[in-house]
């Protein structure tokens, strides 16, 4: 992310995840869902005015649910040059899920995707509630095998106001998982990367020709 007059601030990465006030897990249980009202057609064109306001391009990482629901907001935020990700499609967490689950979302986000924007590839995927742990790791080939080349899914601590996601002491370092480790999903395979700016840690970003790697955004504790 460099926007203008960002001066020695360096280059950053600036994610966004383009879900509803309901959709996640602390709020989805408490609420009537045949009865609320979406706040994205109203939200997600004010953020993408200050973008370019700014200068600043990001990465959305856009559900399923709300792709489907509203497309043409799918097809601005590409239209403006932004990078779009995959959060799934239902907000359910990898655990919730399961493997079979999981890889239906996939594919039914890929096809979403296809009859959206064409030949656009989507490289990024954020599951649900940063819900890919050391319990979820199976989820790595899934993802290699649809080729996405980077995760943004490990929060890198874990805090007290919210015990749903996290991996305590996670490195902060740039880390890329060599191709044996996806295929066998080894515990220790997915580490996050982190670089830090004032008080909240930003990704470190570097694309592979060859294997994923792996991303994380946290608030700093």
């Amino acid at each position: 992310m460099k926007g203008k007059g960002s001066g020695n601030l360096g280059t950053h990465a600036l994610t966004i995840d383009v879900e509803d006030w309901y959709h996640p897990e602390l709020v989805r249980d408490h609420v009537d869902l045949t009865k609320v009202e979406g706040r994205i057609p109203e939200s997600v064109p004010i953020i993408l005015g200050l973008l370019k306001k700014h200068g600043v391009k990001a990465t959305f990482f856009v559900l399923g649910e709300v792709a489907q629901r509203f497309p043409e907001i799918v097809r601005q935020i590409d239209r403006e040059g932004h990078e779009l990700g995959c959060h799934g499609m239902s907000h359910r967490t990898l655990g919730d899920l399961g493997e079979e689950g999981f890889r239906k979302e996939l594919q039914d986000f890929r096809i979403l995707m296809k009859e959206l924007l064409g030949a656009v590839m989507i490289k990024g995927f954020r599951a649900p509630t940063f819900s890919l742990n050391h319990d979820t790791k199976w989820a790595l080939p899934l993802l290699r095998e649809f080729g996405y080349r980077y995760d943004s899914s490990v929060f890198p601590t874990k805090i007290f106001l919210n015990r749903l996601y996290g991996i305590k002491n996670a490195p902060r370092f740039p880390y890329r998982i060599p191709e044996k480790k996806i295929r066998t999903a080894h515990s220790g395979s997915f580490r996050p990367p982190s670089s830090r700016s004032v008080d909240i840690d930003f990704p470190s970003v570097e694309e592979s020709t060859s294997e994923p790697f792996l991303l994380s955004f946290s608030r700093r504790p």
